[in-house]
């Protein structure tokens, strides 16, 4: 038995090391991400407006990428583990949001990251186990 694998009720085996490794392929990629964003707003004339937008669409596939990765990686149940994947991209990200700019999020807003995070990270743990 693997040392990250966790025996949860009915024989259900959980891959804590593949959410690990599918957060490290999110939150490089989005900064990755990130670097390519600012050379772009910085090179165009691509109007500020459109940053907040952008810069969302660019983590949400982050995260799809993230969760495919660990679909990969674990090979079943991508559904629970992208899920739980989302999940925990998007409660770390509104840690560094808090911690960062000392801004505590709507609670309105943070429930609808994480249903998107929950629904992003299930299709991609689904679309990663089916590759």
């Amino acid at each position: 038995m693997k040392k990250d694998n966790i025996e949860v009720g009915g024989g259900c085996r959980f891959h804590w090391g593949a959410i690990v490794g599918g957060l490290g392929i999110a939150y490089g990629l989005l900064i990755l991400f990130a670097i390519v964003l600012g050379l772009v707003m910085f090179k165009t004339a691509v109007p500020d407006a459109y940053l907040p937008w952008i810069a969302a669409a660019l983590g949400v596939l982050a995260l799809l990428f993230g969760a495919i990765g660990t679909g990969r990686r674990t090979r079943d149940r991508g559904l629970l583990h992208g899920a739980v994947l989302g999940v925990v991209y998007v409660v770390i990200a509104l840690l560094l949001t808090f911690f960062l700019t000392g801004l505590v999020p709507a609670l309105a807003d943070s429930l609808i990251r994480l249903a998107i995070g929950l629904g992003v990270g299930a299709i991609g743990g689904m679309l990663g186990v089916n590759l």
